[in-house]
């Protein structure tokens, strides 16, 4: 009877080996798979910069959190355990997810927090339902203010018809963010999914073109014409490219494709990705962006030819990293009226030119007094320092004080008096030498 209850022993054992021994091969096969570290795919969206996590990722992590039943462990193969056998494992309870933040400031300088508003960097984890629509996560949701790790219960994946999983920072600023995974392997001591995100520091990428006079107004007028020929500014960034300068104003980013592709062209847009001016390596380098025209960041350009020519100063400038690139183009007049400053004063007289003043209030030859038409007692005349006194500056000079008018004698109570007319300035316009 022992050796029937013996065999009948060695009987069941034998049945119930294979079924084991399935489960050490199944389990033995899966722990081979090895934890790799993957770069994963960033997409833009307004504010926002949007990672796809891998959905396998994600089960193969909840695969591993370990599920109460009672007071037995269920394990990911069904087996019931008693809790005292189990290994230490990340429970449903508690945090199966952490992400790590590195920053890098520009030119291996101290990274600025102040590119977050308020000095913050968000995470959140999100994901889309069986109809499409991106939710967020319940406390997937993390705040830093400075380098290191956080952990949170994200909840992998206790949420039903999720089609799709996403890793969500901001984006908006001077900045870009990297991010990738650690995937988890099936051993039951794991299950966390661990995120190691890299934001590195960039200068402003913002170029704006912005043609002005003298005086720093834009021009309404003497814009180049949509036939003559433009320099091309150079950005001295990766393989470098050259772009035709725009001509008339225009703001546009260069790390935005389609910006530059609306404002300048496609082929300027391709040209800028394609010899790796705005790859974040190289942008993160350099604190300004190096950009020229002619190798220069000042001097001058003419547009047109002969009479139509129009001759302008050129002015590259980005005062800080955190400035916008300006390129003003600055129209070069022969003759032009200074601005008043809002007190009844002219603007300073700008670089490269002499100012003519007609005070219509100076005792003439009878020591008569005056005013011009509109009240005023004094106008100006700004003309190029380099020019010659002849007769077309001459008539340049007479078409700006025609529009004045002539001024009006006063009598001695300052009332016009009409018995007197204007005859001309003196000394004469064209009386002087250069």
């Amino acid at each position: 009877m022992k050796s029937k209850k013996i065999m009948a022993l060695l009987l069941a054992i034998a049945m119930i080996l294979p079924m084991f021994s399935d489960i050490a091969y199944a389990a033995a096969a899966h722990e081979t798979t090895p934890i790799t570290e993957s770069e994963m795919k960033g997409q833009v969206k307004g504010k926002k910069k949007i990672f796809t996590i891998d959905k396998d990722l994600v089960e193969e992590s909840a695969q591993n959190t370990k599920k109460v039943r009672g007071d037995e462990e269920v394990t990911e193969f069904g087996l019931f355990i008693s809790p005292e056998e189990v290994p230490e494992r990340v429970g449903a309870g508690e945090n199966n997810t952490t992400v790590t933040l590195t920053t890098h400031g520009i030119a291996e300088n101290a990274f600025d927090w102040s590119v977050f508003a308020k000095s913050k960097f968000t995470v959140k984890f999100t994901y889309t339902d069986e109809n499409g629509t991106t939710k967020e996560i319940p406390d997937g949701e993390m705040t830093f203010t400075k380098d290191g790790e956080m952990e949170a219960n994200v909840g992998w994946p206790v949420i039903e018809g999720a089609q799709a999983f996403q890793l969500v920072t901001e984006f908006d600023g001077n900045y870009d963010v990297r991010a990738k995974y650690d995937a988890p392997n099936s051993n039951p001591e794991s299950g966390i999914l661990k995120f190691e995100l890299d934001v590195y520091e960039l200068p402003n990428t913002n170029i704006s073109v912005e043609y002005k006079d003298i005086y720093g107004i834009d021009l309404s007028k003497n814009l180049p014409e949509e036939t003559d020929t433009a320099p091309n500014f150079h950005i001295g960034l990766g393989e470098g490219v050259d772009l035709p300068l725009p001509k008339t104003n225009k703001s546009f980013n260069i790390r935005n494709w389609d910006d530059v592709a609306d404002k300048l062209s496609e082929e300027a847009a391709d040209g800028i990705l394609d010899n790796g001016v705005v790859d974040t390596s190289v942008l993160n380098a350099v604190g300004t962006l190096p950009i020229t025209i002619n190798n220069l960041t000042e001097g001058s350009y003419t547009f047109g030819n002969g009479d139509a020519a129009k001759g302008y100063k050129y002015k590259i400038e980005q005062k800080s990293k955190v400035d916008q690139t300006v390129i003003s183009m600055i129209y070069q007049a022969d003759v032009a009226v200074p601005p008043d400053k809002g007190d009844g004063t002219p603007v300073d007289v700008p670089d490269g030119y002499v100012r003519l003043t007609f005070d219509a209030n100076e005792a003439g030859e009878n020591g008569l007094k005056g005013q011009f038409a509109d009240g005023s007692q004094v106008k100006y005349i700004d003309v190029k320092g380099i020019l010659t006194w002849d007769e077309t500056l001459k008539g340049k000079v007479n078409t700006e004080l025609e529009k004045f008018g002539n001024p009006q004698a006063l009598k001695e109570d300052n009332n016009v008096d009409d018995t007197k007319n204007f005859v001309g300035w003196l000394p004469k316009i064209g009386d002087q030498n250069g």
